[in-house]
């Protein structure tokens, strides 16, 4: 078994620098968007209308589902709660 060390992989070249708060400047940051959470909403949201005979509703709630998750930060921090990009 060869020792080259050129094909070893660093983690952290990989995936670039941590992100960090700029508010308290911690490290301990999580996603804060979940896209298969937005998956159950927009499908809670549909069976619903559908359920009520109301898609028009429906789709203007999933609509603004949306537009909120597009908009919001996608990093929290865990110690202060500041959302960021």
């Amino acid at each position: 078994m060869p020792d080259d060390d050129e094909d070893v992989i660093d983690a952290e070249v990989v995936d670039g620098s941590l992100k960090r708060c700029p508010e308290c400047e911690s490290y301990d940051v999580v996603r804060g968007k979940s896209a298969a959470l937005l998956l159950v909403i927009v499908l809670s949201v549909y069976g619903a209308g559908l359920a009520v005979d109301q898609l028009p509703l429906a789709f203007l709630v999933i609509v603004v589902t949306l537009v909120i998750y597009y908009v919001l930060p996608a990093f929290q921090c865990r110690d202060c709660g500041s959302r960021f990009d």
